[in-house]
C-alpha cells in the first residue's frame, strides 16, 4: 500500500486516514474474493445471498471512501467532492422530531411483526432461507432505529 501523506495532518489523522485506505483495500480484495465465490456458485440461493453481501461490501467500500475523504478535506482545508459532509450544529427542530418520532414508531412496528412472521416461519426454517432474510430485515430496522434516534437527539437541542 503506498502511503499518501496529509499535508497538515496531525499524527491521530493520518494515522485514522492510513486505517481508512488500508481497510479500503482489504475491501477490494475481499469484495473480489466473494464475486469470485459468485461466479462458482451453481446454487442459486447462494448466488442470492453472495450478491446481498457483495451489496453491502459495496456499500461499506464507499462508506468508508467518504469518511477518508472526509478526513482529507478536514486536514487539507478543501472541499472534497463524495466526501462524509461535515455535522451541521444540532438545532430545535420541532417538526424533524415529530417526524423521527414518526417514523421510529413505525420502524418498531416493523421489527414486531418481523419478529412475529419469523416466529411462525419456525418449521420452514431447515428447508428455506426465509427466517434468515427476516432476521436480515430485522438487523436493518434496529440500524433504521438507531440512525432516526441520532438525527432525532440532535433535533431536541
Amino acid at each position: 500500500m503506498s502511503k499518501t501523506a496529509l499535508v497538515g495532518a496531525s499524527e491521530w489523522e493520518q494515522r485514522i486516514f492510513d486505517l481508512l485506505q488500508e481497510h479500503i483495500e482489504n475491501e477490494d480484495a475481499v469484495q473480489a474474493g466473494y464475486r469470485e465465490l459468485l461466479e462458482r456458485s451453481t446454487s442459486a440461493s447462494n448466488k442470492m445471498l453472495i450478491g446481498m453481501i457483495l451489496e453491502d461490501e459495496a456499500r461499506h467500500h464507499e462508506t468508508l471512501d467518504r469518511i477518508a475523504k472526509a478526513v482529507r478535506s478536514q486536514v487539507e482545508m478543501e472541499r472534497i467532492e463524495g466526501a462524509v459532509p461535515p455535522l451541521s450544529a444540532p438545532t430545535h427542530d420541532p417538526e424533524l422530531e415529530l417526524a423521527t418520532k414518526r417514523f421510529r414508531a413505525i420502524e418498531k412496528d416493523d421489527v414486531r411483526e418481523l419478529r412475529s412472521l419469523k416466529r411462525e416461519m419456525r418449521d420452514v426454517r431447515e428447508t428455506t432461507m426465509w427466517p434468515l432474510l427476516l432476521e436480515l430485515m430485522l438487523l436493518d430496522g434496529r440500524k433504521h432505529l438507531l440512525i432516526l434516534k441520532f438525527i432525532a437527539d440532535r433535533a431536541k437541542s
